[in-house]
C-alpha cells in the first residue's frame, strides 16, 4: 500500500458522506415542501373547474365566427 492509500480512503469515505447527507437535506426540504400538497391540488381542481367553462365558451364562439366568416 502506498502512502497516499489511507488519505484516499479517508477522502472517499468523506465524499460518501457528504453525498449522502446532501440527499438526506434534499429529502427533508422536499417533504417540506409537499406537506401542503393536498390543498395546494385542491385550489389548483377547483381554479380549473371554475375556468373550464369560461374557455369551452370562448371556444364555442371563436368557432361560431369562425364558421360565419366568407370563404376568401
Amino acid at each position: 500500500m502506498g502512502p497516499l492509500s489511507p488519505a484516499a480512503s479517508a477522502c472517499a469515505v468523506i465524499g460518501a458522506a457528504d453525498v449522502g447527507l446532501q440527499a438526506g437535506t434534499g429529502s427533508i426540504r422536499f417533504l417540506s415542501d409537499i406537506k401542503d400538497a393536498p390543498a395546494e391540488v385542491e385550489k389548483l381542481r377547483l381554479g380549473l373547474q371554475e375556468t373550464t367553462p369560461i374557455v369551452e365558451a370562448s371556444k364555442d364562439y371563436l368557432e361560431t365566427l369562425n364558421n360565419g366568416a366568407p370563404d376568401s
